[in-house]
């Protein structure tokens, strides 16, 4: 009987984890978010908690994924605050999110691209390649503080190619219009 090498020559892959993907999420832990949502009646915290919880298991579970990811998380209401730092997700376990208050998407926001302008600046004095910084906004859009003139600047970070952001509306869409003008690519 012949020997068969099943894997020839073959080397394993090296994934370059120098290579960084900044990502934030920034979660809406506000009253509102309390609320259900009319088509799976769930209310909408339990809807973040839920796929957060998917999200941060999918990333754990793929190599490649979470060698390069680089995540933030910050939730606002009824305050905005760093919920957890730069960083890989290995050792990260994400609890459920309560939901109170009022909605500071303004200050969540602020936060956030000082946050992003640091650690691109960490990156750069380090040598690290890094991708373009993504952020995900996952609101009913019910801002409650001064968002207006903060919407604008990442607005035009977004026109100048800096960043990227993805505003995820949980809900009924009711205040989406406030999510749009933190990306004018999705209006």
């Amino acid at each position: 009987m012949n020997n068969i090498d099943l894997f020839g020559d073959f080397k394993p892959l090296k994934v370059k984890t120098t290579m960084q993907l900044p990502l934030v999420l920034i979660l809406d832990t506000s009253g509102s978010m309390n609320e259900n949502i009319i088509d799976i009646n769930q209310s909408k915290i339990s809807f973040i908690n839920e796929n957060m919880s998917k999200f941060v298991d999918h990333i754990k579970g793929d190599f490649r994924a979470n060698k390069i990811s680089d995540v933030m998380i910050v939730t606002f209401g009824p305050r905005a605050m760093v919920h957890k730092t730069f960083g890989q997700l290995d050792n990260y376990v994400f609890h459920d999110l309560k939901a109170y208050g009022p909605t500071p998407l303004g200050d969540a926001m602020r936060i956030v691209l000082k946050e992003v302008d640091k650690r691109i600046m960490y990156y750069m004095e380090n040598g690290i390649e890094y991708y373009k910084p993504k952020i995900i906004i996952m609101s009913d859009g019910a801002a409650t503080d001064d968002y207006k003139t903060i919407a604008k600047k990442c607005s035009n970070k977004v026109n100048n190619e800096d960043i990227k952001v993805y505003p995820i509306w949980i809900g009924q869409g009711r205040y989406d219009y406030i999510l749009k003008e933190f990306s004018p690519k999705f209006k």
